[in-house]
């Protein structure tokens, strides 16, 4: 049998067991977690590619490694400096109405993820959701699943908003407004679906919370104007 035969079943069940084993977040006896599983089918894929280490390092789109970078340092010096715990609480201030207050989370959400790392935006919004609805004995899950849905629909809005999104720009030659043309119409459709699911998930009275069971959110972080200038103004 030919290499090139043996190479491609082994490449595609390498490539299936790593996304099963990064839907799952763990594989069973092994102390792995969702990076150990991504590095290990890398490390596979690379044995059965039948490439020399030159030929795969060639494959590998340093721009897009570079801005993803720059990109995770700037999150990092705005999360440090308070803004996004600013914008966390001046969400949590604006609690009158829920219908009202899931189109803003959603806005919110979506447009900090389209410029910043969406990770960390749903990392500090979501103690905050919680506690601004708990204590109203409102239910906080269908608002953190729009929460989440909205931070990664609102990522595939520019060409920084996702690391996918800077190697599909740098290899389809895509500026960042010819990026963003192409991108808003989905993105406000996928929106607009998260919307619509997420009162229709309300539509019905929701559930008492105990407001005793939920943890106390971490204190948050103390804004500092000249490191968070700093960090928009690089940005």
């Amino acid at each position: 049998m030919a290499p090139s035969a043996i190479h491609g079943p082994a490449i595609l069940a390498i490539f299936i067991l790593t996304y099963a084993g990064l839907a799952i977040g763990h594989i069973p006896g092994l102390r792995l977690n969702r990076t150990g599983i991504a590095v290990l089918g890398a490390i596979g894929v690379m044995l059965f590619s039948g490439n020399s280490s030159d030929q795969i390092i060639a494959t590998v789109n340093w721009p897009t490694v570079l801005l993803l970078f720059g990109f995770f340092v700037i999150s990092a010096q705005l999360r440090l400096s308070g803004v996004y715990a600013m914008i966390a609480s001046q969400i949590s201030a604006r609690f009158t109405d829920p219908g009202r207050f899931l189109i803003f989370l959603i806005l919110v959400t979506a447009g900090l993820s389209a410029f910043l790392n969406h990770d960390v935006v749903c990392f500090v919004l979501t103690p905050v959701i919680i506690s601004a609805l708990v204590p109203r004995r409102v239910d906080p899950v269908p608002f953190l699943i729009a929460m989440a849905t909205a931070s990664n629909v609102g990522a595939a809005a520019t060409l920084i908003g996702n690391a996918q999104n800077m190697m599909i720009g740098s290899m389809a030659g895509l500026n960042f407004a010819r990026y963003m043309e192409w991108s808003l119409v989905p993105v406000a459709i996928g929106l607009l679906g998260i919307y619509g699911v997420v009162r229709f998930m309300r539509r019905d009275t929701p559930p008492q919370i105990d407001s005793s069971l939920v943890e106390a959110p971490e204190p948050a972080r103390e804004f500092d104007r000249y490191h968070a200038g700093k960090g928009l103004f690089i940005l």
